[in-house]
């Protein structure tokens, strides 16, 4: 399974904000000893993932992160939701 990643540049509340207008979710990449990246993934895409994954199994399943000609292997560590609406607010990988 396959996301594509876009960087952002911008880390504010209201560009984070914009971002999920537009129909997409921020993340954040975490990588051992190295800096941490922002980026956001198109909604539609995370959640044609998740209709594929079988209930329970989002944490254990290998994503394959699609960066311009970069690919690299993650998993999901985890997801926030906003409090009032249940949406999609923050990926972790």
């Amino acid at each position: 399974m396959e996301l594509t990643l876009h960087k952002r540049e911008a880390k504010t509340k209201g560009a984070l904000s914009k971002i999920r207008l537009e129909g997409n979710i921020p993340a954040v990449i975490y990588t051992p000893g190295g800096p941490t990246e922002t980026v956001f993934i198109p909604k539609a895409e995370f959640e044609t993932l998740l209709r594929t994954v079988k209930k329970g199994r989002l944490s254990t399943t290998l994503l394959t992160l699609k960066a311009g000609q970069e690919k690299f292997k993650a998993l999901v560590k985890d997801i926030q939701y906003h409090f009032a609406t249940t949406k999609f607010c923050m990926l972790i990988f």
